[in-house]
């Protein structure tokens, strides 16, 4: 027997006994075999899902073909990079972090009920005094507190540098065009210039 395949074969029953005793079954790697082909969804929600499901296949039938076919222990039945696999998926086992129980995690997160505040509703004169109404409250975080504040607060310094920048660019095309800074303020006041507006 090989280094290799004593190394694989220890990891191999470590996990079997794991999975023996958390499913309460003599089947091992097998019964977590199971669970992961029953578990519908998981493939989407558990990012390794498939790998560590088509993996264990092939080392439970390399396992079992080195327990029971003829001539099997006269050479490796593994690669370095299996054994390191099973080792970090037995320590995953060990951290609950192998795919089932991330699965379980995360549908554990989803079905946990949200909590809610309400506050007392005044109604109309009119409803009946007896009857209480309740209305949901999403209380505003200080970032939605302060966001009309700085919109309305943009906007002012957007308006002003672009009339700034218009501006500057009527005295920059008027300066092209020979015309003095003095004639230019003549230029807008008599556009602006009361008399010139018809009133209707």
């Amino acid at each position: 027997m090989s280094r290799l395949n004593d190394e694989f074969l220890e990891i191999y029953k470590r996990i079997d006994a794991f999975c023996r005793d958390t499913y309460n079954s003599d089947k091992g790697v097998t019964s977590y075999i199971d669970e992961m082909s029953r578990t519908v969804g998981a493939t989407w929600d558990v990012w390794g899902w498939d790998e560590a499901f088509t993996k264990l296949k092939n080392y439970r039938h390399i396992r079992n073909a080195y327990a029971h076919d003829v001539g099997t222990s006269y050479s490796d039945i593994c690669t370095e990079e299996d054994i390191e696999w099973l080792q970090g998926f037995y320590d995953k086992l060990m951290s609950a972090k192998d795919p089932i129980s991330l699965y379980t995690q995360k549908k554990q997160a989803r079905s946990k009920p949200v909590s809610r505040e309400y506050v007392r509703v005044k109604e109309d004169e009119q409803k009946e005094e007896n009857v209480i109404h309740y209305q949901e409250v999403t209380p505003a975080t200080p970032y939605q507190q302060d966001e009309p504040r700085k919109s309305k607060k943009g906007c002012l310094i957007f308006i002003l540098v672009f009339i700034v920048i218009i501006g500057l660019t009527v005295l920059l095309i008027l300066a092209l065009f020979g015309f003095s800074v003095a004639y230019a303020v003549k230029f807008f006041e008599s556009l602006f210039s009361v008399n010139d507006f018809i009133f209707f």
